[in-house]
């Protein structure tokens, strides 16, 4: 393999002149060589494909038409148990779920009455969620019965009150991604010239929809889409809901029963008991369940409208009846089954070798996520509090799944006022208990009496009234549905559907199990982590057999929002994984006839009976139900489990010696009825064999057992009789318990007493007597026979038929393997047979994807289950060293190797993020130490915060789940490692509570009076803050992800973090990864050519490797690279040199010593608690002092967690801020103080990127590595460590990693966000990448890309050549590399470069495979770097056609005209800006002609209580200082004006894949830029005014001018990155043009030039020297779509509008741009093949804008926090789409920064007519956004650009329409467009993908972003014509305007 897709170049033998194969459709020309993409049916499958394609004119033909009857209706939601809720919530609900005010279902006859229904009482309010088939219509009839007037609840009592839901009351049901049946009336919104096709109150509307390709979408209704919380319309109300596109013939039926339930549909004979001698039960007591069954036909059924119809179907005839979060999903065969034809590769007779059971039955889980939820808080006193409200702000109930919430803010308060669930747990101190069933229960679990009851008016400080306190609930509700949890059992396969509704970008993070990105591919990414956005939808199809993977390991699988401000406010949810059969918990009310209920709708009541199966409870003394879980037919059915009952859990108080109820507990029976024929106890099942449940529940798990395991514990179990432990290697033993052994501690009612404060700035805990409960190291009975059953490789059993008719012996498998260290349960190093993976076993046996039976056997590692391979590595606090200017931070905690601790500490080494490295087949042991304190230090970003215990949670290798999840979720052990602080601390509060002595005790060293150890290895360091620390031990296994050619791919880049308390310090470098590598490779470190892993702790390692690999892939070609890993993360914290807050350089805590005061905050980068300046400009906004800010009486004004935007963007820990290399701290500002734009190009924003020396901060002038200490604002002085890199770094260098390369070498940057809550968008110039592949694989159809969104734990590895091949003079060049690509990520310095050498340097190691640099044998056959020639298999050799472009870059004020007559400038505006002056008779761009006035209001501040008036002022808006790229021939030459008729848009360049391109730049900017105030805010990086009394401001957006030099870059093309990169970086020559320094000269110019394709190496090396080799290359063109183009000024030219867009067009095509649009172009002649004539727009998104209002005041932003200024600059608000934009806020006369709410009829939720938001009626007439025109059924193509702007991302959405998401063909295909083994040059074609997946909505929308979207049909495959609309799906960007239309005419 070569690069990252095979070219078909063949390896070259010595002296051979690169002859090449010739490849299918391909031609070959010696010399220059341009490959021409060859003859691919474009046509796709019947009712699909792509645009390019051939039209589709057939009329969809619905398979089935399924009828769903819905009703829209207003229902309190209840969102968890603490008492969150919303009294005006809103959903859809079927009929038959929705009952009148008699409690008669509208289904069966009952009244529909608007404002008079509810949802049934049985039935728990959860998203609607419908499914259909592939190929199928779904007909809805949709009735409005809503209460005519919005808000028709109050709450009792008023502190529970929200109004929230929008005063328009119309409803339709718009689903994303379907497709209209009829008419335009389909769509259910009102949208342009259409009717409405919205439902009033009382009304009845219907559509049909049909779902061409399986996925899933959102549903929403258009009756509001903006206005309330996070401005998203009544979804934040909850009506949204989901539907679903099963596979073709897919059939859906419930996942979950009530006991009472799964009876019915085993009860054959209808006597309500189940028996094997009826066919009821298989011999080992399943119920044999009938899918069909029936409800009975009578009481209480008929009551309940139930009688006669499915229990399991959720289907009855083709009537939707049952509407289920989660669904069993059976395909068309009578076995359920589906048919090969079901996906692409089983259709060949081949299989994706992840998915070896795809054609099984599956469980079908549905996830909504929907956030900034209309909620009043459990314990609103406390959030309405200013000071805690503001401390709480990120720790709130507010984002949500499913209608469920679980934040910490309320779990942490309700543990201190002692209620609800962990009302007991003293030991529960921050956010290490929140996810834990012990603890919490099941997450949104919803009870009788929520836990804030009574408590609700209490606020901080008070002490809750008698009786408010203590265990209030009686009973769990909805047993059917009782909480946040899917359930299936092991080896099921599982899909998920993930949807979003609301506003922020999410990250759907799933532990220990993964998906391929695109499952129909199997080069995909392999994930279990992925971005999702408002409006997008994805599924998750889990790989290796499902649930428990591969190495079918049970247990509570969480998934979550990564972003861990979201996750805190609740965003999670549970999978459990079960071992055993669960029928279901038998429920006190199934006590009528036959064991039944008999009152209509008892079934909310989930009382369990006397003695039932149910879980325990920390509150609920009967515990609480457990639902039963319907098997999959066909499959082996787990065992039945062993008997186990919840009892009453009494305690008993020293203090009174008497008992009192605690909860509720497990309690096994022991008998000998519950034990095997050996003596042993049956399995009880998970989680029940887990310690602790019989005991200590509502406290702290245990660690798992085999854990802190020592090498002598280990011998003597070996060494004993039992069998069990034949598998333990005491060799792999290094646990360490510290002194205290395997425990958990018992809570107050127990005797256990703490100190605990609770204050705005310190929430620490301090044990001070504990009970403490002993564990065995080696496990309890319990787990012991849990062990022994997962030992076993299977247990006979049974399958059944979906009928239940035919039931069959059948084995369910189990793990196979007896315990291990670190993994009792589930062995993770084993092959696909259940073969552990030992010494002596050989080579692993996998599934293969050559046929659909076939096996592969791998390769066998010398690293195996019996000698694995060993990391140890240590959390540790230090003071980290962050620029060059010296920012630092003296509590950042990283993971680094045993022996690299010390040398970190004391700086003696460079930090970064620990990287671990294994080879495919690696099984691996990692010994986990803990020496971060068990607090953090309050400091001016975070309150003093309980850190007593830190996980190591690790993405996508195999391990066990309930053991090694790094966590303590669900019911899993606590796996984590105590810091010492706090096992010293508890080792004290044992012995105070058992009253040993001090300072010995004759019992010391026992249970009953422990005593701390040092640590064996760490305790030759002799620091006492040390003493006590543990070890704890994970094991891992990478096990090998192949492709169909049974190619291993790797896993990818695997994320490693805390999980215990990642809110609080993971965003300051508690990050790492493990890297898979090629299986056998050996590694390097990448400068020094040193062996990495020699070393006991697993090192020496780095961030930067060569990885020699050999032979990937059987070609015989050598596959190494060289590596580089970058991580990053926003929300760092910093202090400026020599400032020490909370800890000194030594990293420890000192509050006395290092105190956080009232002015520290002054020397703290971007601390929270921020406020608008008055007067707002120049600076906007200040870091406010104590009592300046509500919420902020005195300073320090911390956070719980990290929210407000805190700090700053690193990579790898370090930046390199544009705001410092451009500051000159001594020029006076305009407002007369110190501190702006140097002059000069060492302020100039086009050469910030440059590496110069005269910067105007000396320390930006040094190479990063020269540099040794900094002095700081105080005189203290920060010392530095040594540079991360070993050489090559020059002065003026970033501070940042740089990536150095050999031209030739095969490069893989590997990039992982390790926090917090950005989207970040990596681009690096001059290459480009595949979009797919996972760790060293590629996938040819997947697309290039060269921007790739990354949010936190998602990774990726973008695989690329670098190489100079146009330049022989050059010895080195720089490729920008940044890793935020919007303007706050160059402020924030997150980005570096990439230095690529010509000639062998000494101090670089080389790749294996390339030995010296590479530069071009054939060069006589380019022409720069554009191939002379091509070959056309019908003409022959041709020269390759020229496309030449001249660009002018100029102002609009310049070269527009003014005919609205508006102002051009600002008045008052002097000494608020630092521009020069606009021409007050130029022109302006005008971004929305119309008139509108906006009329002044007075709203008031729902914080503070002020008055405020918004409003009153006028458009049109326009930008006088926008700046432009423009052609030059549409200027006029005489006046340098825009001729008539030409349109104002952005500029678009097309040209044709393969040929060349030739750019000559002009710039006709002034010297001096002009500028006007902008509320544009910049992250407050640079500290300017320090000492001001209301704060300290910062150097921002007005203090400093736009560039005057002009750049052109793009991305994707080929090019020479030193002479048309269009951007000023690094070392590389000048690449921009100068303004002309006289009126009278001429215009300079400067010229790029690109190539349409590829070049790449033949691998054929002829020449060297001693210092350089040369090959031959070959070109080969490439249609890639649209990409951006992006001036050299990344922050403020951006700002002014100066973005394109580039398009590379098929090969040999000829098109004609509309007049009126150029935008807009018909394709009228493509060949190979030959397409269809086609429509193309591109369309470019922009946000972060200079906009004004007609008076040339600035507009200002959308949510505002302050007048006129957002906190966040990812929300500078002023955005367009084309140079157009069409606010809804606009449109609607309301002022931008109005409250979201309603605000007296002020705010966005007040207005009447939301409906009609896109309607032409409202304004009467198009939008001024593009409307783009295609004929009915025409193919057309839509590119979304976005050149820069803020960091909040958009999604694209399209009504009406379904697109691939990768609509590419590799080079070499078949006959069908699968690409071949050796696919040559990826993706070179934009057509109908048969791999690929299908969405209805784009996320990822951000700078750098470039996609193309090809749809086959305008107006759908029925071509309905119409208005369809397309959007940003995230509010703000809908508020803003970015929408518009596409005619279906």
């Amino acid at each position: 393999m070569k690069y990252l897709y095979p070219k078909g170049r063949a390896p070259a033998a010595a002296g051979y002149q690169g002859r090449l194969k010739q490849l299918a459709g391909l031609l070959m020309l010696t010399g220059a060589t341009l490959f021409v993409a060859g003859q691919a049916q474009a046509a796709p499958p019947s009712g699909g494909g792509g645009g390019g394609g051939t039209t589709t004119t057939a009329a969809i033909a619905c398979t089935k038409t399924l009828v769903a009857n819905v009703v829209a209706l207003d229902q309190p939601l209840m969102y968890n148990r603490l008492g969150a809720q919303n009294i005006n919530g809103m959903m859809f609900a079927l009929e038959e779920d929705v009952v009148d005010s008699s409690g008669k279902t509208l289904a069966a006859g009952g009244t529909k009455s608007a404002g008079n229904v509810k949802l049934r009482a049985d039935k728990r309010p959860r998203p609607l969620v419908l499914r259909i088939g592939a190929g199928e219509c779904l007909t809805v009839n949709l009735t409005n019965l809503l209460s005519p007037t919005a808000n028709p609840r109050d709450a009792v009592p008023p502190e529970m009150h929200i109004d929230d839901q929008v005063a328009d009351r119309n409803v339709g049901f718009f689903a994303q991604g379907m497709q209209a049946v009829n008419s335009i009336a389909d769509m259910g919104d009102n949208v342009g010239k259409n009717l409405s096709s919205l439902a009033a109150p009382g009304q009845t509307k219907t559509y049909t929809l049909y779902g061409e390709r399986e996925g899933t979408f959102a549903v929403t209704s258009y009756g509001a889409t903006f206005g309330a919380d996070g401005t998203a319309g009544n979804i934040s109300s909850g009506l949204f809901g989901q539907l679903t596109v099963l596979p073709k013939g897919g059939r859906a039926y419930r996942n979950v029963l009530s006991e009472e339930e799964m009876r019915i549909a085993a009860d054959k004979n209808g006597d309500g008991i189940l028996t094997a001698a009826a066919g009821e039960l298989t011999a080992a007591g399943q119920p044999i369940v009938n899918y069909e069954a029936r409800y009975p036909n009578a009481e209480p059924w008929i009551s309940e409208g139930k009688a006669g119809k499915p229990v399991v179907n959720t289907v009855d005839g083709t009537r939707i009846v049952h509407t289920e979060i989660d669904s069993v999903v059976l395909g068309p065969n009578p076995d359920g089954t589906f048919p090969a034809t079901t996906y692409p590769l089983e259709s060949m007779g081949k299989r994706n070798p992840a998915y070896p059971n795809r054609l099984e039955p599956f469980r079908d889980f549905s996830t909504i996520f929907h956030d900034e939820v209309a909620t009043a808080q459990a314990f609103p006193g406390f959030y309405n509090d200013p000071v805690f409200g503001y401390v709480l702000q990120a720790t709130r109930d507010a984002f949500m799944i499913n209608y469920g919430s679980g934040g910490i803010g309320s779990e942490i308060i309700a543990n201190r006022l002692g209620v609800g669930p962990m009302h007991d747990c003293t030991s529960c101190a921050y956010e290490e208990f929140f996810l834990t069933a012990y603890v919490v229960g099941d997450p949104a679990q919803l009870v009788d009496i929520p836990a804030n009851v009574g408590l609700e008016a209490l606020k901080p400080g008070q002490v809750p009234p008698a009786g408010t306190t203590g265990i209030k609930a009686t009973k769990a509700l909805y047993p059917q549905d009782p909480a946040n949890v899917h359930h299936s059992y092991i080896g099921d396969f599982v899909k998920y559907r993930n949807i979003h509704v609301g506003q922020e970008q999410h990250v759907y993070h799933l532990h220990n199990h993964q998906w391929l990105f695109n499952p129909n591919d199997d080069n995909s990414n392999y994930l279990d982590a992925q971005g999702v956005g408002p409006g997008s939808g994805y599924t998750y199809e889990m790989v290796n057999g499902g649930s428990g993977n591969r190495n079918r390991s049970p247990g509570d699988a969480i998934y979550h929002c990564h972003f861990y401000p979201h996750f805190a406010q609740g965003m999670w949810y549970m999978w459990r994984v079960h071992d055993t059969f669960e029928a279901g918990t038998k429920l006190a009310v199934s006590n009528g006839t036959k064991g039944y209920h008999s009152s209509p709708y008892a079934l909310k009541d989930g009382t369990p009976a006397q003695g039932a199966r149910a879980y325990p409870d920390g509150e609920l003394v009967v515990g609480a139900p457990i639902p039963a879980v319907v098997p999959l037919p066909g499959k082996a059915m787990p065992p039945m489990p062993g008997k186990v009952s919840v009892v009453t859990k009494y305690v008993t108080n020293p203090a009174t010696g008497v008992d009192v109820v605690a909860g509720s507990k497990a309690q096994i029976d022991r008998s000998a009825a519950n034990k095997n024929t050996d003596g042993t106890l049956k399995n009880p099942g998970y989680p029940f064999w887990v310690a602790g449940i019989e005991s200590t529940m509502g406290q702290r798990p245990p660690t798992p057992p085999l854990d802190m395991l020592t090498q002598a514990k280990a011998q003597e179990l070996v060494n004993g009789s039992d069998p069990l432990w034949d598998g333990l290697v005491p060799a792999q033993a290094g646990g360490w318990d510290g002194g205290l052994p395997r425990h958990t501690l018992e809570g107050t009612l127990s005797g256990t007493t703490a100190i605990v404060t609770t204050s705005p700035v310190d929430f620490l805990k301090k044990l001070t007597a504990a009970k403490a409960v002993f564990f065995p190291e080696e496990g309890t009975d319990a787990e012991q026979a849990a062990m022994n059953f997962h030992s076993k490789p299977g247990h006979a059993s049974y399958k059944a038929d979906p009928s239940g008719t035919t039931v069959a012996a059948a084995n369910f498998k189990t793990n196979g393997a007896k315990p291990s260290v670190a993994a009792p349960f589930a062995e993770p190093c084993i092959d696909d047979t259940q073969k552990q993976l030992t010494s002596t076993a050989g080579a692993g046996t996998w599934y293969s994807g050559a046929t659909m039976t076939s096996w592969y056997t791998g390769q066998a590692s010398q690293f195996n289950a019996t000698t694995p391979r060993v990391y140890k590595g240590a959390n540790i606090q230090f003071d980290a060293v962050i620029n060059k200017a010296g920012y630092h931070f003296p509590q950042q905690r990283i993971i680094a190797l045993w022996e690299d601790v010390m040398p970190v500490i004391s700086k003696q080494q460079p930090p970064e993020p620990l990287v671990m490295r294994l080879n495919t087949y690696d099984c691996a042991m990692y010994h986990h130490t803990n020496l971060v304190p068990e607090f953090y230090e309050l400091d001016d970003y975070q309150v003093r915060t309980p850190t007593d215990i830190i996980g190591q949670h690790i993405h996508l290798p195999k391990w066990d789940l309930s053991t090694t999840d790094g966590a303590a979720n669900g019911w899993n052990y606590e796996d984590g490692t105590i810091s010492p602080g706090a096992i010293v601390e508890r080792i004290h509060a044992v012995r105070h509570f058992n009253h040993c002595t001090e300072p010995t005790d004759p019992r010391d060293g026992t249970n009953v009076c422990p005593v701390p150890k040092a640590h064996p290895y760490f305790g030759q360091f002799n620091r006492p803050d040390w003493m006590g620390a543990r070890t704890t031990q994970q094991r891992w296994y990478s096990d090998p992800l192949l492709n169909q050619y049974n190619i291993d791919r790797g896993l990818g880049n695997i994320f490693t973090h805390d999980h215990y308390g990642p809110s609080t310090h993971q965003q300051i470098g508690l990050y790492a990864t493990v890297l898979t590598e090629p299986a056998g490779s050996k590694w390097y470190q990448a400068e020094t050519g040193a062996p990495l892993y020699t070393r006991a702790d697993g090192g020496p390692t780095s961030w930067q490797a060569v990885i020699s690999s050999g032979d990937i892939d059987g070609d015989k070609i050598d596959d190494s690279y060289r590596e580089f890993y970058l991580e990053f993360t926003d929300f760092q914290h910093a202090y400026e040199a020599g400032v020490y807050v909370g800890a000194g350089p030594d990293g420890i805590p000192d509050p006395v010593k290092y105190p956080t005061g009232p002015d520290s905050f002054r020397f703290a980068i971007n601390p929270p608690a921020k406020k608008t300046t008055l007067p707002i400009f120049p600076d906007m906004q200040r870091i406010v002092a104590g009592g300046e800010k509500v919420g902020c009486p005195v300073r320090p004004c911390p956070q719980a967690i990290s929210a407000d935007d805190p700090g700053m963007f690193v990579v790898n820990y370090r930046n390199e801020p544009v705001a410092l290399r451009i500051y000159d701290p001594t020029k006076i500002g305009p407002d007369g103080k110190p501190g702006m734009q140097a002059d000069g190009l060492a302020g100039d924003l086009a050469y910030a990127l440059q590496s110069r020396t005269d910067r105007k901060i000396a320390a930006f002038n040094e190479a990063p590595g020269a540099i040794r200490q900094a002095t700081g604002p105080t005189g203290g002085i920060t010392t530095f460590p040594p540079h991360i890199n070993k050489a090559g770094d020059k002065p003026g260098d970033p501070f940042t990693p740089m990536l150095r390369t050999y031209a030739g070498d095969t490069v893989r940057v590997r990039v992982q966000a390790g926090g917090q809550e950005e989207a970040h968008s990596v681009s690096i110039h001059g290459v480009k990448w595949l979009q797919a592949g996972s760790a060293f694989g590629a996938a040819g159809n997947s697309g290039w890309r060269n921007g790739q969104m990354v949010g936190i734990s998602e990774q990726f590895s973008l695989g690329m050549p670098v190489a100079m091949y146009a330049d022989a003079t050059r010895t080195e060049a720089d490729y920008l590399y940044s890793i935020n690509a919007s303007i706050e990520g160059y402020w924030n310095g997150s980005w570096g470069v990439m230095r690529n050498y010509a000639e062998l340097q000494p101090d670089l190691f080389a790749v294996p495979n390339n030995p010296l640099p590479v530069g071009v044998t054939n060069s006589a056959d380019f022409t720069g770097i554009c191939p002379n020639n091509y070959v056309d298999p019908k003409l022959g050799v041709l020269p390759v056609k020229q496309r030449n472009f001249n660009v002018v870059v100029a102002l609009a004020n310049d070269v527009l005209s003014n005919p609205l007559g508006l102002n051009i400038g600002m008045a008052g505006s002097d000494g608020k800006h630092v521009g020069g002056a606009l021409d007050a008779n130029g022109g302006t761009l005008v971004y929305n002609s119309r008139p509108t006035s906006i009329p002044a209001a007075t709203i008031i501040d729902e914080v503070t209580g002020q008055s405020i008036t918004i409003g009153g002022k006028s458009g049109p808006l326009h930008d006088p200082t926008a700046i432009m790229y423009v052609r030059k021939d549409d200027l006029d030459a005489t006046t340098g004006k825009l001729k008539a008729g030409v349109p104002v848009e952005p500029l678009v360049l097309r040209a044709a894949s393969g040929e060349c391109v030739n750019v000559v730049l002009e710039n006709r900017l002034p010297a001096v830029m002009p500028d006007l105030p902008s509320p544009n805010l910049m992250s407050p990086v640079v500290v300017r005014d320090r000492y001001g009394a209301v704060g300290t401001t910062s150097f921002n957006n007005n203090l400093m001018r736009p560039s005057a030099h002009a750049g052109l870059h793009t991305q994707l093309l080929m090019y020479d990155v030193t002479k048309s990169d269009g951007t000023n970086v690094g070392i590389n020559p000048v690449q921009t043009v100068a303004p002309r320094a006289n009126a009278t000269d001429a215009y300079p110019t400067t010229s790029y030039q690109y190539y349409v394709g590829d070049l790449g190496r033949a691998y054929s090396a002829q020449t060297s020297t001693i210092k350089k080799a040369t090959d031959t290359v070959t070109a080969v063109g490439i249609e890639f779509g649209g990409v951006n183009i992006i001036p050299a000024d990344k922050v403020k030219q951006t700002q002014k509008g100066l973005n394109g867009a580039f398009v590379a067009m098929p090969p040999e095509s000829t098109w004609v741009e509309d007049s009126n649009m150029r935008a807009a172009a018909t394709v009228t002649k493509t060949s190979k093949p030959e397409l269809a004539t086609y429509r193309d727009f591109a369309l470019q998104w922009a946000k972060g804008l200079n906009m004004r209002w007609a008076n040339g005041e600035p507009v200002e932003n959308v949510a505002a926090e302050g007048p006129m200024i957002h906190e966040d600059p990812e929300d500078n608000s002023a955005m367009a789409v084309n140079y157009k934009v069409e606010p809804l806020w606009y449109r609607f006369q309301k002022a931008p920064d109005a409250p979201f709410g309603h605000a007296n009829g002020a705010g966005f939720a007040a207005v009447p007519n939301a409906n009609m938001a896109y309607s032409n009626s409202l304004v009467g007439g198009d939008p001024e956004t593009p409307v783009l025109t295609v004929g009915r059924g025409m193919p057309f193509r839509i590119h979304v650009v976005q050149a820069s702007g803020g960091s909040r991302m958009g999604t694209f959405g399209l009504h009406g329409h379904v697109w691939q998401r990768d609509p590419y063909r590799a080079n070499n295909t078949d006959i069908s467009g699968y690409p071949s083994r050796k696919f040559g040059v990826g993706s070179t074609r934009i057509l109908f993908n048969p791999l690929g997946m299908f969405l209805g909505g784009q996320e990822s929308i951000l700078p750098a972003a470039h996609f193309t979207f090809n749809l086959a049909s305008a107006g759908g495959a029925n071509a309905v014509p119409g208005d369809y609309l397309y959007r940003d799906f995230e509010s703000l960007g809908n508020l803003g305007g970015r929408w518009g239309i596409v005619r279906v005419q």
